[in-house]
């Protein structure tokens, strides 16, 4: 059976010379790897595969005198594959055939010298195969021509392996995004080791590198031989556990008392390393060990009783960055160990001890409201701060996954919360009813008799609740106690302000793009860095108002609030115009509210009403309820529908409609001229606009002069012709000869209208009687009967 060759030609059959078949196979191996392109390099090179396995790679070859024995080309198996050596791949790689120096170029075991050749072959395949070779050596790939003339990518290098070339090559410079990302955990651990041994890296990556979650011990051991005291103490501080135990220690014993006091903070370091830090000559390293070592808590109340330690203590106690993680406390009764610690320290004899006890997160109930009864100020300051929370820190959600931020804010179970609300102590209560725990909101009742609770301090908190109804809140804006009524009034104020801002869809608002987590005062070392930018449109920061939940509030409750005891919040409604035309709400002022607000008592209230120009105003200056004050103000408004109102009104004084002769709008001076208790100077005034709105409104006016009426009725025609004579036959005041000259219009409305005017004379009649429209017969028909 004939062999075809390893490349798919046709073998040619050679004779090979005696001094090859003769030479030793260590000569042969020299002789195959000089040119493939020359005869003899390429019959060596053939002869030692004949010798390995029996068979050649490109040629047939026979041997013997008469050329007897013959040896056929034919492909290296799988089996005779992996059976190559690194000297058999060196030889393969100066091989003729194509597919074997791919081969060896694609392998692992083959010689870095060979892979330098073969990254340059005159065959593609050859090219690539080497250049995505791991062991080819990099500085070889650095010299790889990557693209095509045309600027685009060859495919013959590993693009990966250029990317990553300075984890191989000091001389190749860090790519600082790549950088970054590999310090942030990013790909192999690998390439984290190659970046804390290169020594071109930026400190501030190296410091990244240390922080890092993914660090590898190889990498930390580098790390902890830098020369920089950044990166060392940022090394120091990190707990992950596949740092060396060792690498702490040493860290521990460090030169630099910056990094024996981030090692101070590590909670791996061992026990007795960190109790020979808390005797270090170095002050900034005890403040360390004190304020964030993993320090037992019988050392930690020993500390009370020392002055150089106790400050020091008083802030581990209120930063608590070893306890609470946000989690609720645990309600099965039984007391954690810190509960316990803090319940001892609470009897410290010195006030800024306890008051760190207070501020506390896990400090119990019970232990709260002994130290309520404090006698010292900066102690019940401090229970305050500790149940309480700042603006920017209310209601996190989204972004972080966490409601709230633990480090800055106390959480409470249900059990504490409601230990709270029924504590004795009027402070633990009012600090209850001020946080907006969603346990209030499934229990109304409780919110309820907070806004009744005896103490004001709870009322007051109880008005700043968004839990709280509205009914409880008017009350509470009525209250004896002025700084209840003061917090309730603000909160309703500031509802009403809200219900005229326009609404805003969430993902239209604008964010709040600065990082607030690097301005919080108790956030703990690192944390922004390591959280970064969050997902503001997921992030909520503001605080939940007043009203949020459950109220419903219409004109009723409107009018609750006009007869509050409060005037600053009956001054609210005086001026609120409205709810935003944005807004769904029914929270509507009604003319008879603002009439109500008009007359009060109270200067501030009766001025604010007197401004208000909504449509409430408007609806009030029509009507026969406005005040005569009122409608004095109103002409004066800037408002054009107020103004308009006010002069159609019949109860506007003369005075008032003569002076809105010169108003601009033409609405304005129509409806004074259509008002019957305009004063007849002002209609002769009017007669003269040439405004045909205007003059319409005297047509329809049956105190308007007849020279005018008859002025207007012979008025050359136009388009406003047909309008001026339908006014002129409704109005009663027109003379008979104006009707009886606008009866022989076009217009069968117009006919009909003049038929039924009182003033028609009886010849116009007699004339309409017969009209080929029967409406306007039946209309005449009527008036004669009825004279």
């Amino acid at each position: 059976m004939t062999r075809s060759n390893f490349d798919g030609a046709q073998p040619g059959s050679r004779t090979i010379s005696r001094s090859i078949r003769k030479a030793p196979l260590d000569v042969l191996w020299h002789m195959g790897q000089r040119d493939h392109n020359d005869q003899q390099s390429r019959d060596a090179n053939e002869w030692y595969w004949i010798n390995r396995f029996g068979h050649s790679l490109v040629d047939h070859y026979s041997s013997g005198l008469m050329g007897q024995t013959s040896y056929y080309a034919g492909p290296l198996t799988e089996e005779e594959i992996d059976r190559l050596t690194s000297e058999d791949l060196a030889m393969l790689a100066g091989s003729a055939s194509v597919v074997a120096r791919t081969t060896a170029a694609g392998s692992a075991a083959t010689p870095s010298s060979s892979l330098e050749k073969l990254v340059f072959d005159s065959e593609r395949d050859v090219r690539r195969a080497a250049g995505h070779n791991p062991s080819t050596p990099a500085a070889v790939i650095l010299r790889m021509p990557s693209q095509n003339s045309d600027g685009t990518q060859n495919g013959e290098v590993s693009e990966h392996r250029l990317e990553f070339l300075w984890a191989e090559l000091e001389s190749v410079p860090v790519d600082r995004e790549l950088a970054l990302k590999v310090a942030d955990g990013r790909y192999e651990d690998l390439h984290r080791v190659a970046l804390a041994r290169k020594k071109s890296v930026s400190v501030d990556i190296l410091t990244r590198l240390a922080a890092s979650y993914s660090l590898p011990p190889e990498a930390a051991l580098e790390l902890a031989e830098n020369n920089h005291i950044q990166v060392r103490s940022s090394l120091a501080a990190n707990n992950l556990a596949t740092i060396p135990t060792e690498v702490l220690v040493d860290l521990a014993d460090d030169a630099a008392p910056e990094v024996r006091a981030a090692a101070a903070t590590n909670y791996k370091l061992p026990d007795d390393v960190l109790l020979r830090l808390l005797d270090d000559e170095s002050a900034e390293v005890r403040h360390a060990v004190i304020v964030h070592g993993h320090l037992s808590y019988d050392v930690q109340h020993d500390l009370d009783g020392e002055d150089e330690s106790r400050r020091s203590l008083q802030e581990r106690l209120r930063s608590h960055k070893w306890s609470g993680y946000g989690r609720y406390p645990e309600d099965d009764g039984e007391e954690s160990p810190r509960a316990a610690f803090l319940r001892k320290l609470a009897g410290s004899p010195y006030a800024l001890t306890r008051a760190a006890v207070a501020q506390s997160p896990e400090t119990p109930i019970d232990v709260l409201e002994e130290l309520a009864g404090d006698t010292e100020e900066e102690v019940t300051r401090a229970i305050s701060y500790g149940l309480g929370y700042d603006t920017a820190n209310r209601f996190v959600d989204g972004g972080y996954n966490f409601t709230t931020i633990w480090w800055y804010r106390r959480r409470l179970s249900r059990t504490e919360f409601s230990k709270l609300l029924n504590s004795p102590m009027a402070l633990l209560r009012a600090l209850g009813a001020a946080r907006h725990e969603a346990f209030l909101q499934d229990d109304p009742e409780a919110m309820s008799r907070l806004a009744r609770d005896s103490a004001p301090i709870v009322r007051a908190a109880a008005a700043t609740s968004p839990f709280i109804s509205f009914l409880d809140l008017v009350e509470l804006a009525s209250d004896t106690e002025e700084t209840v009524q003061q917090a309730a009034s603000s909160s309703i104020i500031d509802w009403l302000r809200r219900q005229q801002e326009p609404h805003i869809p969430y993902e239209q608002r604008e964010h709040f793009e600065n990082n607030w987590l690097v301005r919080m005062e108790s956030v703990p070392d690192g944390v922004p860095e390591l959280l970064g930018k969050p997902n503001w449109n997921e992030l909520h920061i503001d605080r939940i108002p007043v009203g949020w939940f459950g109220w419903s509030v219409g004109d009723e409750e409107l009018e609750l609030l006009a007869n509050s005891g409060s005037s600053a919040v009956r001054a609210a409604v005086a001026s609120y115009p409205g709810p935003h035309e944005s807004r769904c709400s029914s929270a509507r002022l009604t003319p008879k509210v603002l009439a109500l607000l008009l007359r009060d008592e109270d200067s501030t209230v009766r001025e604010r009403a007197l401004g208000n120009t909504g449509t409430a105003a408007v609806s009030l200056a029509a009507s026969s309820e406005a005040p005569a004050e009122a409608l004095v103000h109103y002409a004066r408004s800037r408002n054009p529908d107020l103004r308009r109102a006010v002069a159609a009104n019949p109860l506007t004084p003369g005075r008032i409609l003569a002076n809105l002769v010169r108003d601009t709008e033409d609405s304005v001076r129509a409806a004074v001229a259509a008002n019957l208790a305009s004063p007849g100077e002002a209609l002769v005034v009017l007669a003269g606009d040439q405004s045909e709105e205007v003059l319409l409104g005297l047509l329809a006016n049956e105190n308007t002069p007849q020279a005018i009426l008859e002025q207007l009725a012979i008025r050359p025609a136009d388009y406003g012709e047909a309008e001026r004579h339908r006014r002129l036959a409704i109005n009663a005041s027109s003379p008979a000869h104006v009707l009886a000259r606008i009866a022989y219009s076009w217009s069968g409305e117009i006919r009909e209208l003049v038929a039924g005017n009182p003033n028609t004379a009886v010849g116009t009649l007699e004339i309409l009687a017969f009209d080929e429209n029967p409406r306007v017969r039946a209309a005449a028909e009527r008036r004669r009967q009825r004279d």
